[in-house]
């Protein structure tokens, strides 16, 4: 059932504490996995170039059928259909008008592969419908294509364990959150090393937990770069943004808009960390434009470099439907230079849930107001400001700071503290690591494996001793070296 935001807002003011369309995310997906079993890998090829379909006698060298052994077609639609795990697909150089989409799942330890042959040029250019199309598949291995003037280049669904890797996604031609890389319910899939040039949300995590995108390039979005919608515990690392056109991200929760449900308190954990924020369209107000728009719960926002963003770098929001509850989010350590619209906004609007957002050792430099005076932050009851600091050298280390207290003396593996939000445990992904954290009166580190939310505990890999109120701090932050040298464009315009 759907209620409107003003009916939701009435039930919380008389007390209602369990309200009808909310959702407070569970434990990692429960995914049946693909099971292991034997399998004879093979590996095939899609070449337009050859008449006879399928080549039982194709020659990679010569790409003639006739003159080798290998097999063979000329569409990608018959390789879809053959395809099963560990079976990798090399795609020869042209301009194919059809999809990559598999009949069937890959494993673990075989995937299903698709990938250009050497450095072939392949395109795949769709105007009818998303070029990549991952229903209901695991384990999915997409590299090294050109997607351009697609209706969309993507839509995983139900579809998890999968990596798109490398490509360079062009020119998504539908409006609304189809022109771009769209996830719904899908989980654990990594989006690693391409480049997005003119979506319209380039990149939409809607109803999909645990997620990472990584070491992406993105430019230009009608709409926006990246899009977190009611979805957890997300990773977005390390990726250069860059929209002239409009905002750069958001992250808010689902008000039933298209094939969104209507799910509120619903977009927790994600964290947004080593990103570089370049470019962000000008704005008069501080609402419209951001690097981020943020209303989600619980999020974790660090270690980013938010650079001439012009429409205001980080900005609290409250609106109907889609973010009234805006609450517990960390904004820690990150660089903020020359933004225009503040660097750090939030709204004045009451929601159903709002408050507790801390602003924790950042670094500010050059940031200005909308009419452009001197000013970082502008200051709302949304949120508080903690141990920042403005500096007119706009290169220079973080302030040091502890990022935490432990509530009690007490030596083990579970430290109690005031505030377990600033730190991440790695959330249960293969590969991830939690924090380096330091204790402040023995100087002794360790790492976080895991995260106690309701007891505030923060759970080490090996014994330490600590004071009652000893300062706890990751030992990253103070590591890491401020950004000197960022990339400037990549994008490489088709005509030249």
């Amino acid at each position: 059932m759907r209620l409107h935001a003003s009916a939701i807002l009435l039930l919380a003011a008389a007390g209602c504490t369990s309200l009808p369309d909310t959702y407070n995310p569970p434990g990692p997906p429960d995914i049946a996995p693909v099971a292991e079993q034997a399998t004879t890998s093979r590996t095939y090829y899609v070449d337009q170039r050859i008449g006879r379909n399928p080549c039982t006698q194709y020659d990679p060298r010569s790409q003639a059928c006739g003159s080798g052994r290998e097999l063979a077609f000329n569409n990608l639609t018959d390789a879809n259909g053959l395809a099963q795990a560990g079976d990798t697909i090399l795609v020869r150089a042209g301009t194919y008008a059809e999809q990559i989409a598999p009949n069937r799942s890959g494993t673990p330890r075989a995937p299903i592969v698709y990938r250009r042959y050497g450095d072939d040029a392949v395109h795949i250019v769709t105007p009818e419908a998303p070029a990549i199309w991952l229903i209901g598949t695991q384990n999915i291995h997409v590299k090294g294509f050109v997607v351009r003037d697609s209706q969309g280049w993507g839509r995983l669904e139900n579809a998890h364990h999968n990596l798109i890797e490398d490509n360079d996604f062009r020119e998504a031609l539908a409006r609304g959150t189809t022109g771009g890389l769209k996830l719904v319910k899908s989980h654990f899939n990594i989006v690693r090393g391409n480049t997005f040039y003119r979506g319209n949300d380039s990149i939409v995590v809607q109803t999909s937990d645990r997620n990472r995108i990584v070491d992406n390039h993105f430019e230009f979005a009608r709409h926006s770069l990246f899009s977190i919608r009611c979805g957890n515990f997300n990773i977005l690392r390390n990726n250069y943004l860059h929209n002239e056109r409009q905002k750069i991200g958001e992250i808010y929760d689902c008000e039933g808009i298209s094939d969104a449900p209507f799910v509120l308190d619903a977009t927790k954990r994600n964290l947004v960390e080593g990103n570089h924020f370049a470019y962000s369209r000008g704005a008069d107000q501080p609402t419209r434009y951001n690097g981020i728009q943020f209303s989600g719960q619980l999020g974790l926002i660090r270690h980013n470099l938010f650079k001439r963003n012009e429409g205001g770098a980080i900005h609290f929001a409250v609106y109907n439907d889609e973010a009234l509850n805006t609450y517990g989010n960390r904004v820690v350590g990150n660089w903020f230079f020359d933004n225009r619209c503040y660097a750090i906004s939030g709204s004045t609007a009451g929601g159903i849930r709002v408050g507790d957002n801390r602003v924790i050792g950042n670094l500010l430099s050059g940031n200005v107001d909308c009419l452009g005076y001197r000013n970082s932050v502008m200051r709302a009851p949304l949120f508080t400001t903690v141990d920042n600091e403005e500096s007119q050298a706009p290169i220079q280390g973080l302030p040091r700071v502890w990022h935490t207290r432990t509530m009690s003396a007490g030596a083990g593996r579970s430290i109690p503290v005031d505030d377990v939000l600033p730190f991440f445990d790695g959330y249960g992904l293969a590969g991830e690591r939690g924090d380096s954290v330091q204790v402040e009166s023995s100087g002794a580190d360790a790492y976080v494996i895991g995260i106690d939310y309701e007891n505030r505990l923060l759970l080490i890999d090996r014994d330490l001793s600590w004071l009652g109120g000893d300062g706890v701090r990751i030992l990253e932050t103070l590591a890491r070296e401020p950004f000197t040298v960022m990339p400037s464009s990549r994008v490489v315009r088709l005509e030249e």
